[in-house]
């Protein structure tokens, strides 16, 4: 989105394939439905900060938490936030997924995620500038990839007002297995496969039952 944004060892490198997560949520929340109201936010492992910022830039009534477990990434995210000029409306916080906001509850307008999804036995076969110089932590998403989107999806509704979004990118071939997932806690309407610029199905967008 023609922003630059700083990484260096220890954080995850932004993909392009991301801007379709980011583009869904501006598409949703850049209506006249969200324009007079706070849209609540959080960005689970938010990495170099890029999904929160951006949303901060371009939906100027957001406020946002984005939560990390690196201090190396939130270091980055925060500095990203101030280059951007949008420190006020984000708080970054430390730790996994949703424990550092586990005393607050059904506040969110839009739970949003990139997540570790690549299956650990994939691991040999990455690219050696991936293996090699990319923290395990922001790639490793379990034995099928899919651990991430579980633990999530059990905690998410305690989180998500009603009616309300959880938009989460997925790795290749990922996306059904994400959907069964959403679809077995009976708390979301069907949920919605978007594909990238390539055809891979890479988002995937559900709202919570009213």
């Amino acid at each position: 989105r023609s922003l630059h944004f700083k990484v260096t060892k220890g954080v995850f490198i932004p993909r392009p394939e991301t801007e379709i997560l980011v583009e869904e949520a501006l598409r949703t929340f850049l209506c006249a439905e969200h324009r007079d109201n706070t849209i609540n936010i959080l960005d689970l492992a938010t990495g170099s900060g890029i999904v929160a910022i951006i949303l901060a830039k371009e939906l100027l009534n957001a406020s946002i938490i984005a939560t990390d477990i690196s201090d190396v990434a939130l270091k980055i995210a925060k500095e990203n936030a101030r280059v951007h000029e949008v420190e006020k409306c984000i708080t970054f916080l430390k730790g996994d997924l949703f424990y550092p906001i586990k005393g607050d509850s059904e506040h969110f307008n839009l739970v949003i995620s990139n997540p570790p999804y690549i299956p650990t036995g994939d691991f040999p076969d990455l690219q050696a500038e991936v293996r090699d110089f990319e923290p395990r932590i922001a790639l490793d998403g379990g034995k099928e990839g899919l651990s991430f989107y579980r633990r999530i999806l059990s905690g998410v509704t305690q989180f998500l007002l009603k009616n309300s979004w959880l938009m989460v990118e997925v790795g290749d071939c990922q996306a059904h297995k994400v959907a069964e997932i959403i679809e077995a806690t009976g708390k979301f309407h069907s949920p919605l496969i978007l594909k990238d610029l390539s055809g891979i199905e890479r988002v995937i967008k559900a709202q919570r039952n009213g």
